[in-house]
C-alpha cells in the first residue's frame, strides 16, 4: 500500500501545525491571564513570587512550540529548492543544524511537561518516594534517548542516513516514545486516583456516589476533570504519533506535528480551569497547589461533606494573602 510522500507530508505537517498552534496561543494567552491576574489583593511582586515557577515553565513551552514551527517554515522553503514530487531523503532538507535542532525542540518540552507530570504526581502525594520512583525511571529513560538522539543525528551524514527511519536513530525514538507515554499513563493515573480518593473521603467515605452528581462540582471535582481531559487529549495524540512511528509511516511528520503543539495546549487548560475560583476565600486543595507550584497553607477549617458531617482538613489547604506580603 503506498502512503503519502514525505515531501508532501512535511508540508501538510505545517499546515496542521499552524491550525493547532492557533489554538494553543489562545490557551496561551488564556493561562498567562490566569497566572498574572491571579490574587488581585497582592502585588504584582507578590503574584510573581506566588507563580514564577509556573510561568516559567509556560514561557519555555511557548518559546520552544515557536521555534518548532518556525523550523519547520525554515524547512519547506528549503523544499522549494528541491524535487518536489521526488523520493530523495527530502527528511533531511536544509542545513544539518535544522534537521537536529527541530526535533530536539520538540523532545525539550515534551521533557519539560513529563518534569511537572513527576512533580505534580509527587506533590500530591505528600512527596512519597514510593509514589515517585516509576515516573522517575521512565523520565530517565526520556532524558536518555534525548541525549543519544542528540549524539546520533550529529553524527549522521546528510542524504546518507534517514533521521527518521535509520536503525539507530528509530531505536532510540521508540525508546523516547515508549518512556514518556508509560510516564503519562502512569502518572495520570496516579493524580486522578489520589483526587479521586480524597473526594470520596470528604463526601463521608461514599466511594459509589458518581463525582458528577452535585448541582456545583468541588475544585477536586474540577481539578480531577482536567486532569483526566488534558491526559487524554496529550496521550491520544502521542500514542497516534508513535505508531506511526514503529510502522514506518511519514505520517509521523503530521502526528509528531500535533503532538508537539498539545503538549502546550493539554498543560495550559490545566492550568486555566484549576485557576478558575469562587468568590471570597480561595479553598486550595494538594492538587491544585501542585498544578500551580503554590505553597500550601494548612487550613484548620473543618469543610463540610454532603452528609452535614465535617470532614478532617488534613487534605485542604487554604490560600491567605497575607501570608505572602511577609
Amino acid at each position: 500500500m503506498s502512503q503519502i510522500p514525505a515531501n508532501i507530508a512535511q508540508v501538510v505537517a505545517v499546515f496542521v501545525e499552524c491550525i493547532f498552534y492557533g489554538i494553543y496561543l489562545v490557551t496561551f494567552a488564556a493561562s498567562l491571564r490566569s497566572i498574572i491576574l491571579c490574587s488581585p489583593e497582592l502585588t504584582w511582586i507578590s503574584r510573581f513570587q506566588h507563580r514564577w515557577c509556573t510561568l516559567m515553565v509556560v514561557l519555555s513551552i511557548f518559546v520552544l512550540s515557536t521555534v518548532n514551527l518556525a523550523l519547520g517554515l525554515v524547512r519547506i522553503l528549503a523544499l522549494i529548492n528541491h524535487d518536489f514530487i521526488g523520493t530523495g531523503a527530502v527528511e533531511q532538507l536544509g542545513q544539518d543544524w535544522l534537521n537536529i535542532i527541530k526535533p530536539l525542540t520538540f523532545q525539550v518540552q515534551t521533557m519539560i511537561a513529563d518534569c511537572v507530570l513527576v512533580y505534580r504526581c509527587w506533590i500530591i502525594y505528600n512527596k512519597s518516594p514510593r509514589v515517585a520512583v516509576l515516573p522517575i525511571i521512565f523520565y530517565l529513560g526520556t532524558a536518555i534517548c534525548t541525549v543519544l538522539t542528540l549524539i546520533i543525528e550529529g553524527t549522521l551524514q546528510g542524504g546518507k542516513t534517514s533521521r527518521v527511519n535509520g536503525n539507530q536513530i528509530l531505536r532510540v525514538n521508540i525508546g523516547f516514545w515508549v518512556s514518556t507515554i508509560s510516564l503519562n499513563i502512569y502518572a495520570t493515573s496516579m493524580i486522578v486516583l489520589r483526587i479521586w480518593r480524597v473526594e470520596s473521603e470528604s463526601r463521608g467515605g461514599n466511594t459509589l456516589m458518581p463525582l458528577y452528581v452535585t448541582s456545583r462540582p468541588s475544585r477536586l471535582q474540577a481539578a480531577m476533570k482536567s486532569v483526566i481531559e488534558s491526559g487524554l487529549l496529550y496521550t491520544t495524540t502521542s500514542i497516534v504519533a508513535f505508531i506511526s512511528l514503529v510502522t514506518g509511516s511519514n505520517s509521523i511528520f503530521i502526528t509528531s506535528a500535533i503532538d508537539m503543539q498539545t503538549i502546550g495546549i493539554a498543560f495550559n487548560l490545566i492550568l486555566i480551569r484549576v485557576n478558575r475560583r469562587d468568590e471570597g476565600t480561595v479553598v486550595m486543595t494538594t492538587a491544585s497547589a501542585a498544578i500551580n507550584f503554590a505553597p500550601r497553607i494548612i487550613s484548620n477549617v473543618i469543610l463540610p461533606n454532603n452528609s452535614g458531617q465535617g470532614v478532617p482538613p488534613a487534605e485542604h489547604f487554604v490560600y491567605r494573602p497575607q501570608d505572602y506580603h511577609r
